[in-house]
Order: structure tokens, then sequence, then C-alpha cells
């Protein structure tokens, strides 16, 4: 199976918080300090929280024709990366 390829910021930030959760070690949180690392986790979920605005909510208003034009240029990115 191919690897997933990653299509935003939000998607990034994500995966990569996952895998520094998922890897960090009690010894490496407590020598930056429960507080302090709790605060770096807080400031990433924020990022990833102004990551996902951008990309599903502020997104800006194109007419009909423009957004043709960018599903076409994406499909053809996809079938080119295939």
């Amino acid at each position: 199976m191919a690897p997933r390829r990653i299509s935003n910021d939000a998607e990034r930030l994500s995966g990569r918080l996952l895998a520094e959760l998922q890897y960090a070690t009690v010894e490496e949180i407590f020598e930056v300090g429960l507080h302090g690392y709790l605060d770096r986790v807080q400031s990433r979920l924020n990022a990833i929280g102004d990551a996902m605005f951008r990309a599903y909510i502020a997104q800006s208003f194109i007419s009909l024709e423009d957004e043709i034009l960018v599903q076409q240029e994406y499909q053809q990115q996809q079938q080119a990366g295939t």
C-alpha cells in the first residue's frame, strides 16, 4: 500500500504531534518538566486548530468555473502521482 499523502498543514501538524505523543518517554517528559511539556502540547494543539480553520473554514469563495478548474487540476495531480 502506498503511503498516504498529507494534504494540508493541519494533517502534517497532527501527525507530528501524534508521533511525539506516542514515542515520548516519561523520562523525556520529566526532563522538560510536566508543566512545560503540557504547555508545549497545548501550543501545538492551538496551532493544529488554527491550521484546521485555515484549511476547512476560512477558504475563499470562488466561482463555479474556478472551482471546476481547481478540481480538474487536483485530479490531474492525483493521476500523475499514481
